[in-house]
């Protein structure tokens, strides 16, 4: 990455940027004309506003990589990837019933007990850390009726 001056940005700096939101132009007369055109709503806020809308659906983080002189952001379709569920401390058990609702939609609390093979306590208490991780929502009449589906 280039600052203004042509000379090359640090990588480590790309944190900075992605959180601060610094913008450093490379060429400020084409940067002033994308402005006045409307193109660009306003300077070094673009980073933050992506991960603060992917943040608000439920989507992981995207990657921001530089590369010689070049900026890219990577997205990520899949919210539920093994990766993305260990950073935010799913336990195996978890994951594997993440996946397993990927398959088939939803379950129930003893739908999860039977494909765990754990107890009805363990089990609410799991369920509930999904739910309250942002991964599961519950849908349905609390008892019988109440099922866990992924929050897409």
């Amino acid at each position: 990455m280039q600052s203004r001056k042509g000379k090359r940005i640090h990588f480590s700096l790309i944190s900075i940027i992605v959180q601060k939101g610094i913008s450093l132009p490379r060429n400020p007369l084409l940067a002033q004309v994308f402005y006045y055109a409307e193109l660009v709503e306003k300077w070094g806020t673009g980073t933050i506003r992506i991960a603060q809308m992917l943040a608000r659906q439920n989507l992981p983080e995207p990657q921001f990589i530089s590369k010689d002189s070049a900026f890219t952001v990577k997205f990520s379709k899949d919210p539920y990837t093994e990766d993305r569920l260990r950073k935010i401390g799913l336990n195996e058990r978890q994951i594997k019933s993440v996946r397993q609702m990927k398959q088939i939609g939803s379950l129930s609390s003893k739908e999860y007990q039977e494909f765990t093979g754990i107890k009805e306590r363990m089990a609410v208490m799991d369920l509930n850390d999904l739910v309250k991780k942002g991964v599961l929502i519950r849908a349905g009449k609390v008892g019988r009726g109440l099922r866990y589906t992924l929050n897409q």
